[in-house]
């Protein structure tokens, strides 16, 4: 029941990731949250690059080339989309219609994240304010951290690192049980069944790359939970509606696994 209580949750906050990471949000301002193309940003005399997150105020003018497409938020929890060649103040954006195929719920929910996001911010501040002084760390890429897994396979991912000559080593360790397993493998990536042994379902795990096969006491993990497969299936219907919902607005099929992984964490 806690699980399913998590992913209820992140149905509550689920347009918060979409949105961007950006304290001090005001009413004035736009958010973007899809981009195809090389638009732009010109904001007083500097020019910036469009990236999902990426906040549009009353002192930029968004500059669209030919082919680009920009989805964009409000704080009242409406999605636009600009298909249009030129240059945008946000007058301009203002005056654009906002698209129709949103449900009234899902503009509850982006609204209601809008206006959390400040805190959701000060926690994840506080906990990046924790420094590890060891050896220099290889990102973690997929899962995220905190992330609940609904299936029956996991691809762990990272960052490669420039000259490696030697393996990586993916050390998982098992909660519940107090156990750490250590792979070496010379490639930026592993995948690992949940198959009722070294991955069990309904279990926690914590999972880390490092250089050496034993780091030390004060290494940073990362944290994912297998869900029951009871879990697992109610939290099938969950995503079915994520994917109803952005498919809707013009998300891919591999758009929205990443997104629901990444930014909703709900790895599938």
């Amino acid at each position: 029941m806690e699980n399913l209580f998590k992913i209820d949750r992140i149905l509550v906050v689920i347009l918060i990731n979409l949105l961007v990471i950006r304290v001090g949000y005001s009413q004035t301002s736009f958010v973007v949250h899809k981009v195809i193309g090389e638009p732009y940003l010109q904001v007083n005399d500097s020019i910036k690059s469009l990236t999902r997150g990426s906040l549009i105020d009353k002192s930029s003018v968004l500059v669209m080339n030919r082919d680009d497409v920009v989805h964009y938020i409000n704080d009242e929890g409406e999605l636009y989309r600009l298909l249009e060649t030129g240059s945008f103040s946000y007058e301009d954006l203002q005056n654009i219609p906002a698209s129709q195929n949103n449900p009234s719920f899902l503009k509850e929910l982006i609204s209601y994240s809008w206006k959390e996001f400040t805190n959701t911010i000060a926690v994840r501040n506080k906990k990046s304010g924790v420094v590890y002084r060891g050896e220099e760390l290889i990102a973690k890429l997929n899962p995220v951290d905190s992330a609940f897994i609904a299936g029956s396979e996991i691809r762990f991912t990272w960052e490669p690192k420039e000259n490696k000559e030697k393996d990586y080593y993916f050390i998982l360790r098992d909660v519940s049980k107090g156990t750490i397993t250590t792979i070496g493998t010379p490639s930026t990536g592993l995948t690992l069944m949940v198959d009722e042994n070294l991955l069990m379902f309904g279990n926690k795990y914590e999972w880390a790359i490092a250089e050496t096969r034993i780091p030390p006491d004060d290494f940073p993990f990362s944290s994912f939970e297998i869900g029951s497969k009871e879990e697992i299936k109610n939290s099938m219907q969950k995503i079915k509606q994520i994917y109803s919902l952005l498919s809707k607005n013009g998300y891919s099929r591999e758009e929205i696994r990443n997104i629901a992984c990444q930014e909703f964490k709900i790895c599938y």
